[in-house]
């Protein structure tokens, strides 16, 4: 068996904007792109443990877990309301994840425009 993915941790910017959902998880991620990154690798661990289908609140739970075993005093914040986001988010990021994570339709209908939120449609990992 191998051992877990280790997980550099992050702060989280926090983003003040008016709007929509979509338009505050836009501005969210731009402010903290390595929140996809962790969300991917831990949806690969998932998938190396041979889970096919997970839901995004497991992730969630999970990178919260690990911010709070591993660090002291900080204040870490995931919005449960960006899940649905990252849900849609993942699959076009990362192809591999397709069909983990099952989505419902949404009132805004958001549909994520990569180069505007600064996403590189390549495999998250090909960082040439």
């Amino acid at each position: 068996m191998t051992a877990p993915a280790q997980f550099v941790l992050f702060d989280i910017e926090p983003v003040k904007v008016k709007g929509p959902l979509s338009v505050k998880f836009e501005a969210f991620h731009r402010a903290n792109p390595h929140v996809l990154d962790a969300i991917i690798r831990t949806a690969h661990e998932l998938r190396n443990r041979g889970v096919e289908r997970a839901g995004m609140a497991l992730v969630f739970e999970r990178l919260r877990w690990l911010y709070t075993i591993q660090t002291k005093g900080d204040d870490y914040r995931l919005n449960n309301n960006w899940r649905a986001f990252y849900a849609r988010l993942v699959p076009l990021v990362e192809p591999s994840l397709v069909g983990m994570f099952s989505v419902r339709v949404q009132a805004d209908d958001w549909t994520p425009d990569l180069a505007e939120l600064g996403v590189d449609p390549e495999p998250w990992w090909n960082g040439s």
